[in-house]
């Protein structure tokens, strides 16, 4: 992986994408274009460790991501990614479906081992 502020203004450049935070598992914050990360970041970590705990006790495979629906449709996407989680906020007038699909691909070729991050 780049560096965790090259790696954000490449999510940044995505269409739909609006605001993104990425952090460390331990909650350790890396780098955002949030105006208040601190209330993202703790909804983040709660709710992706909640996740993975609800994938490990129901034996699941994986866990992709999570949405957060808002009634302004400036939605909010958390994604594991190896030691981290990655929130993504979707512009208001973008497709949620296609914004998904976007990251999908862009987080498909992201390797996570031996980052500078």
């Amino acid at each position: 992986m780049a560096s965790a502020k090259e790696f954000v203004a490449c999510l940044l450049g995505i269409e739909g994408v609006q605001s993104c935070m990425l952090m460390r598992k331990d909650g350790q914050l890396l780098h955002h274009n949030f105006e208040d990360p601190d209330t993202v970041s703790s909804l983040m970590i709660i709710a992706a460790m909640g996740a993975e705990g609800i994938k490990d006790k129901a034996g699941l495979s994986y866990f992709r991501h999570l949405v957060f629906a808002r009634a302004g449709r400036n939605n909010l996407f958390v994604f594991p990614l190896g030691r981290y989680f990655l929130g993504i906020v979707q512009q208001p007038d973008a497709s949620s479906k296609a914004l998904t699909e976007s990251l999908m691909a862009f987080l498909a070729g992201v390797s996570t081992d031996n980052s500078s991050a």
